[in-house]
């Protein structure tokens, strides 16, 4: 149980990560 929850921890950390980025090139674009 504890494992499933730190890869769900870790795939919402990284969709944060993508999305901010994403939003970052294209408000610079």
């Amino acid at each position: 149980m504890k494992k499933i929850g730190a890869i769900l921890l870790f795939a919402m950390n990284s969709l944060t990560f993508i999305c901010g980025l994403g939003f970052l090139f294209g408000e610079e674009d």
